[in-house]
């Protein structure tokens, strides 16, 4: 997307460009947006652009053009998922735990496949290209660290948990059941 946008950029810089489609996500609203950027501000380096980027929370703030925003598409994700989805999304983030690079959601507390596919339907985690792996990307999680959270996340199904990293796995067939109904 970036590529076809401006080729020119991409040709002089194409690890550059590699880079920002990487801290984009691969996102389509977020790439669209960064080669409208990168369009109207031929004068502007990528490499500074890149090195601005470094933070989630600054590509955020930088992924907004016009009326189109990222951070506007996550919130109206976020907005329509059920109680019970915004809380592991929230312990996914949990600061204390953001060392873990890979999470076994079925070996350190039960998750509903059902709140792992609202997750996924509403766009806040992507399939991983593995069975029942999915990624949590740094978009959504810099998106749900900056929304305000109760002082306490209860744990999902009250069983304390922990997890955090860029992938979920839940192994087909080891679900638990959720006591919670989805809107």
């Amino acid at each position: 997307m970036i590529a076809a946008a401006v080729p020119e950029r991409v040709a002089a810089d194409p690890l550059g460009c590699d880079l920002l489609a990487d801290q984009c996500g691969d996102l389509p609203l977020a790439l669209d947006i960064a080669a409208r950027k990168l369009d109207a501000r031929p004068d502007i380096p990528l490499r500074r652009i890149t090195e601005r980027l470094r933070q989630p929370t600054a590509r955020l703030d930088w992924l907004r053009v016009g009326d189109l925003s990222v951070w506007n598409a996550l919130d109206s994700a976020y907005t329509g998922i059920s109680e019970p989805a915004k809380r592991l999304l929230h312990q996914l983030v949990a600061p204390a735990t953001r060392s873990t690079p890979v999470v076994d959601l079925c070996g350190r507390c039960p998750v509903d496949d059902e709140l792992v596919a609202e997750l996924a339907d509403a766009g806040m985690v992507r399939i991983d290209g593995r069975p029942g792996t999915y990624r949590l990307d740094s978009l959504a999680r810099a998106f749900v660290a900056e929304r305000a959270m109760p002082a306490e996340v209860p744990a999902v199904h009250g069983i304390p948990c922990q997890p955090s990293g860029p992938e979920l796995i839940v192994p087909a067939g080891q679900f638990s059941r959720s006591k919670h109904t989805l809107a």
